[in-house]
């Protein structure tokens, strides 16, 4: 359950819309984290739309490269692996 819509900017330029979760104290991420249905766009690279589940991608989506290449599918990654899985191809 999300509590939360907003935008959160990375350092590097990337950047997340959509649904945030409140975290406890004893959660490391003081802003709350991802969760629900959002969108991450990743600079210079594409842009994945789906669903986050507690901080990470989990469930349907689409990335969709900016030349215009998609795929979509259900996906299960950290921001992380996602990131470099895509920055590769």
């Amino acid at each position: 359950m999300s509590d939360n819509d907003g935008i959160y900017s990375f350092k590097n330029g990337n950047e997340f819309r959509g649904s945030f979760k409140t975290c406890s104290k004893i959660c490391n991420n003081k802003f709350g984290m991802f969760d629900g249905t959002g969108s991450l766009k990743i600079l210079g690279v594409g842009t994945y739309t789906g669903q986050f589940l507690n901080g990470e991608i989990n469930g349907p989506g689409k990335f969709e490269y900016l030349q215009g290449q998609k795929i979509e599918g259900t996906f299960c990654s950290t921001i992380e692996e996602l990131i470099k899985g895509f920055e590769r191809k």
